[in-house]
């Protein structure tokens, strides 16, 4: 499967490099490739978007699909699981970004641009679970810790729907 991978991997290229007039490093794409392999199946998905990206280079933007796995990690697993997708996703995206006209950039400029990116992603983590929180607290009241109206609509919703399955 990883053999398919990588040929698969190199085709596209050699498609996108028609495409965008530019040559790929085939060394580069297998060892970006195979740390994202690595690193995916940690977090619950796949590598395909950084290849689709680098592929694709500066022409398309995809950064909205680095942001949908850290949304479902912050959503399904909590802050430390959204800030870990988040790093990763901020290191992917960064290596996806690096193109031969980026070849003499300084280490500097790639840690500026990956903390940048993270800052962003994990700032949405942070803020996803800090929401969450924020709406399971609205259904008590600040002072009295009793509950409110909202937390009874919403048991009496559940209830009803309860009530017309049986």
């Amino acid at each position: 499967i990883a053999m398919l991978g990588a040929i698969e991997s190199l085709l596209s290229a050699v498609v996108a490099d028609g495409m965008a007039g530019t040559r790929h490093d085939s060394n580069q794409e297998l060892i970006g490739q195979g740390i994202a392999n690595i690193a995916a199946p940690l977090f619950g998905g796949f590598a395909a978007t950084g290849a689709i990206d680098y592929a694709t280079g500066y022409r398309f933007a995809f950064s909205l699909l680095y942001l949908f796995p850290v949304l479902i990690a912050s959503a399904a697993f909590g802050r430390l699981a959204g800030l870990g997708v988040a790093l990763a996703a901020a290191l992917v995206w960064t290596l996806a970004q690096r193109s031969p006209q980026s070849a003499g950039y300084s280490l500097e400029i790639y840690a500026w641009n990956t903390a940048m990116r993270f800052g962003v992603l994990g700032f949405i983590a942070w803020l996803l679970t800090e929401l969450e929180q924020e709406m399971l607290a609205a259904r008590h009241d600040y002072l009295t810790r009793l509950h409110n109206r909202r937390f009874f609509m919403h048991t009496l919703e559940a209830e009803r729907s309860r009530s017309q399955r049986t």
